[in-house]
């Protein structure tokens, strides 16, 4: 044991001394005793003494050993894939894997996880999961158990994935844990047909034709015929023959097909099952076309050419739900009511104002103020801002305003601007009227100002966006650079001109949900409910009614949270569902309808031949082991005959306030009573 305090060591002979002589005072006078009276002074003393350090902030060290017994980390495939391939023999399989697990748990400290689109703990297999991501196994042991004394891993699994990156790199960062492995699943190649990825854009428009790009592949049905067939709603669209000429067949075929009907349509691709082939559930895939009447239409209208304008019109030109048109003001002949959105650069200018029209539209607009902007003819537009001061220009850096919340910032607009070179902004002062926030502060060297670079501003329920220079060319051209992509500069165009085109729901109801979730995921509803004076309520009930492409009608209650309501559906089976929310509010009925569409997985039915070469490869890698599923029960023999799996043994230090060990108080206690004792029986009480 050590003791622990924080003043020096001397200060303990100056309190045994103060200890002493307050108590040879007490006694200096007393005649009555002989030698006794130094027999009372030292109990005197070494009661005070236990007092004082009492008070004093001293703390006791303990020290003592701590086994930390083996940590044997199991994980077992959950995907769909192990089940297609050995459903045969899937009961004595687990029951096997339970054995093993049971006769570990005997000598070492088990965890079990399932594996699959992630890691959890604990949790029964059913071999539901839609995609296997095996490198997510070896991280969550690495972020969750890194402290822990790991024995060993044990992983079964038949070696295939399709999410996440390659096992073999995740599982070297485990340094020094030797990896069990256990083959599940089959290596033979199979007889299958299938269909492995649809390519397609999720949004076409009306009359127009979009692109549908098919890989198909077929192994071991050399000289057999299919059929491809393409259905709509139940309609056949497409349909081709094909001749299976080689025994690994592969084919890409780019088919075009036509946007008939407005809304979410439902495409089945299929080829028709052929002799031999050992699973037909892949010869079938379902995608949905979202087919709308028209895009959005934007217009750019500069004061002369300019770098600006190409960049903001090939970033525009990216996105599939917009279509741009770009002019010089001069050169403009066609009508502002044709366009939703509309772009100013460099106007209103010296030369040239801005077309009555314009204002008069309440069009949403995205305005490049620049060198050559005449900023006194902005000001009497009446846009919500104004401009006052120098008109000079500056090179400035953008700083991104981490308090910025009118859209979610994510790491692409980091990349838009890492290394970015300076744009030229105007001098002046920036003036709001009405509803605005900044988006970029401009930055000369490491001083960030409070002028803005980019900001948005709402006036009468007109929205702008604001880009306080010229030349943000550089920054796509930059985005490039850095990222060998302009996708990142794209969509922060983008994000900018959805900003001001949304037009802000201002009912009194509102349910939110995404428009597409994947089969694995939960889906979750919201809903948002406002009285007269837009103050959030949730106190009235929320009926909602759930249709699937069956008919099938689910009936629900969205519960209040916090201001608003929220619904877990769970995770639903693929297809385009429907639903229709009800509430009341102070006597006024709303009512909310929508959609939403789940998308099938089916990531696990391309693929299921077994990879037990990546399986070996860890296990070598880790001087572990590669056993088959049939010898499964030799396992627990082999952890417990390895030597360098063994218990740790390390010390574990406690520090604990003297004022809590009680047999101080008990010595304090004997040295005053026995004190009081022996003056009483002296004859002095």
């Amino acid at each position: 044991m050590k003791l622990h305090y924080d003043f020096p060591g001397f200060v303990f002979l100056i309190i045994a001394a103060f200890a002493l002589l307050v108590a040879w005072f007490l006694y200096r006078k007393d005649h009555n005793f002989g030698r006794e009276k130094w027999g009372l002074i030292a109990l005197r003393s070494i009661s005070l003494f236990l007092i004082i350090l009492l008070l004093l902030d001293i703390f006791l060290e303990s020290k003592k050993d701590v086994e930390m017994k083996p940590v044997i980390i199991v994980g077992f495939d959950n995907s769909e894939s192990v089940f297609l391939k050995d459903s045969a023999r899937i009961d004595q399989i687990t029951s096997d894997w339970q054995n093993l697990v049971d006769q570990l748990k005997q000598n070492y400290d088990v965890v079990s996880l399932k594996i699959g689109d992630n890691t959890v703990e604990n949790e029964e297999l059913n071999f539901t999961d839609k995609k296997s991501n095996i490198s997510n196994f070896f991280e969550e042991i690495k972020d969750r158990y890194y402290n822990s004394n790991i024995g060993a891993i044990i992983l079964a699994t038949d070696g295939i994935f399709n999410d996440g990156m390659n096992p073999v790199y995740t599982s070297e960062k485990l340094n020094y844990t030797p990896i069990f492995t256990v083959g599940l699943g089959d290596t033979t190649p199979i007889k299958d047909l299938k269909i492995i990825n649809i390519f397609h854009n999720d949004i076409a428009f009306l009359k127009n034709k979009f692109p549908l790009e098919l890989d198909l592949n077929a192994e071991g049905l050399k000289g057999q015929s299919t059929r491809l067939q393409i259905l709509r709603d139940e309609k056949e669209v497409y349909k081709e023959d094909l001749d299976i000429e080689t025994e690994s067949f592969n084919q890409t075929k780019k088919i075009l097909l036509d946007a008939e009907k407005v809304g979410i349509n439902k495409y089945t691709v299929s080829l028709s099952e052929v002799a031999g082939e050992e699973i037909s559930t892949n010869n079938s895939r379902t995608f949905y076309i979202n087919v709308i009447d028209s895009r959005q239409k934007v217009l750019i209208l500069a004061n002369a050419p300019h770098p600006d304008v190409g960049a903001i019109k090939f970033a525009v030109e990216n996105n599939s739900d917009m279509e741009v048109s770009s002019s010089n003001i001069a050169d403009f002949k066609g009508k502002i009511k044709d366009y939703d959105v509309i772009v100013l650069h460099n106007l209103p200018s010296s030369k040239f104002g801005v077309p009555e029209e314009i204002n008069n539209s309440k069009k949403p607009l995205l305005i490049v103020v620049g060198g050559q902007t005449d900023l006194n003819k902005l000001n009497r537009m009446n846009l919500g801002f104004t401009y006052s001061g120098n008109w000079n220009t500056d090179a400035v850096s953008p700083s991104i305003n981490q308090s910025f919340s009118a859209f979610k910032l994510d790491d692409r607009f980091n990349k838009v601007f890492k290394s970015s070179p300076p744009v030229f902004s105007r001098f002046a002062k920036v003036k709001f009227n009405g509803a605005n926030s900044v988006f970029l502060y401009q930055k000369i060297g490491s001083i960030v100002k409070d002028e803005p670079l980019v900001f948005f501003n709402e006036l009468n329920g007109i929205k702008k966006a604001v880009i306080n220079a010229d030349g943000i060319w550089k920054w796509r051209l930059n985005d490039y650079n850095e990222n060998e992509t302009t996708e990142n500069f794209d969509n922060l165009i983008d994000k900018f001109i959805q900003y001001v085109a949304v037009k802000e729901d201002k009912s009194n109801f509102r349910i939110k949900t995404k428009a597409i979730y994947n089969e694995n995921e939960d889906v979750v509803v919201s809903a948002e409910l406002y009285n007269d004076a837009f103050e959030l309520v949730n106190t009235s009930t929320v009926d909602f009614v759930l249709k699937n492409e069956a008919g099938e009608l689910f009936n629900y209650s969205l519960l209040p949270y916090e201001d608003i309501y929220k619904l877990s559906l769970g995770k639903l089976k693929k297809g385009l569902y429907t639903y229709t929310a009800k509430t009341e509010l102070n006597g006024k009925s709303y009512t909310k309808t929508g959609q939403f569409l789940v998308k099938e997985i089916l990531l696990e039915y391309i693929n299921l031949q077994a990879d037990h070469g990546i399986l070996k490869t860890i296990s070598k890698n880790s001087e572990g082991q590669f056993i088959g599923k049939n010898e499964m029960n030799t396992l627990a023999d082999l952890i417990q005959t390895d030597k360098q799996i063994g218990s740790v043994v390390y010390q574990e230090k406690n520090y604990k306030d003297i004022i809590d060990y009680k047999w101080l108080f008990v010595i304090i206690a004997l040295c005053l009573a026995i004190e009081w004792w022996l003056r009483k029986r002296l004859g002095t009480y």
